[in-house]
């Protein structure tokens, strides 16, 4: 298992990141809406994602930059989960993740979330491949 998040795995680029956005399908798990979209045009990597604390949920810069690097942290920690469903099916998938929650929030509740929104996605790759 590979815990990295390189760049190579991060969705750049504002045509992709607007793809995902406006074409994607939600997925709502509190703090988390997740967008997640299955496009075609993807390089070698089968998972990409980025994630997004909104200012107005969080107006002070400090706390939106922690809770972006938590996000991050448990994403790259459990991202496997998707990433084992995703190899097994041959398929690629594209994630936006927006917190939508409050500022006081551990890294163990968010890493929970995320571990559980993973889990969601891969058994919807499970299930649309059979």
């Amino acid at each position: 298992m590979d815990f990295t998040f390189p760049k190579s795995q991060r969705l750049t680029g504002k045509k992709e990141i607007d793809a995902v956005y406006n074409d994607g399908k939600t997925l709502k798990k509190y703090p988390f809406v997740v967008k997640y979209l299955r496009p075609v045009e993807m390089e070698k990597e089968c998972l990409k994602g980025v994630f997004a604390v909104p200012k107005r949920r969080i107006p002070r810069a400090v706390k939106r930059n922690r809770i972006r690097r938590m996000l991050k942290e448990a994403y790259r920690l459990n991202k496997h989960l998707l990433e084992e469903a995703l190899g097994k099916n041959n398929q690629k998938m594209a994630l936006f993740f927006v917190y939508t929650g409050k500022e006081n929030v551990t890294y163990h509740q968010l890493e929970e979330k995320i571990r559980l929104i993973l889990k969601e996605l891969s058994a919807i790759v499970s299930d649309t491949e059979q």
